[in-house]
């Protein structure tokens, strides 16, 4: 674990914290988030440290799935077993999803409602994968998302940047068309525009 963070953080800097995790909370997903080759679960080992926080001015936030988890639910490509673990700052989710081949990690962009497979190892997420630029332009919608890094805009916890109008009517994908919104009454707008017909 010790060595998987080092690296995370030379990447995203220190944490900010929002607020605790409980125990009860911790336990639940201790077996959770435990791809086959991981040796230990980053993300309640995060919790137990850093509690639920954010990195990189809302890069990557560990969140709390209860809070979550209706919500990226109600975009199509998402399963009803998916467990949200993280967002962006433009408000895109970071998953454990069932697939017909198993349970990965996936990355929902809610502005497109596409999702993107990113594997399942939860060590190799965080050690190469997103303490990389590449992996963020090339799986996770790096080239809005690290944009409005380089901007310091300032995101609460429970705030995102979206779209404006939203990219599903016709707005244009550039950050700055992009305002403050609050995540989940974002996501609860965008779902619909991508429900199951």
């Amino acid at each position: 674990m010790k060595d998987i963070y080092k690296e995370f953080i030379s990447f995203m800097g220190d944490s900010i914290k929002f607020s605790n995790v409980s125990e009860k909370e911790i336990k639940k997903y201790q077996k959770v988030f435990m791809g086959p080759k991981d040796e230990v679960n980053i993300i309640t080992e995060i919790w137990k440290n850093y509690g639920y926080c954010s990195y990189r001015n809302g890069l990557f936030s560990i969140i709390n799935p209860e809070e979550y988890n209706d919500y990226v639910k109600k975009f199509p490509s998402i399963s009803n077993d998916a467990i949200a673990f993280a967002k962006s700052a433009s408000g895109c989710f970071f998953l454990w999803d069932k697939f017909n081949f198993g349970w990965a990690i996936s990355h929902l962009n809610i502005h497109t409602g596409k999702t993107n497979i990113l594997g399942s190892n939860f060590d190799m997420l965080f050690e190469w994968n997103l303490t990389s630029e590449n992996f963020w332009r090339e799986d996770c919608y790096g080239n809005i998302e690290l944009e409005i890094v380089k901007k310091k805009i300032s995101l609460e916890f429970d705030e995102c940047l979206t779209f404006m109008p939203a990219l599903a009517l016709g707005g244009e994908e550039k950050v700055s068309n992009m305002q403050k919104v609050k995540v989940k009454e974002n996501l609860e707008l965008l779902a619909q525009f991508y429900q199951k017909k």
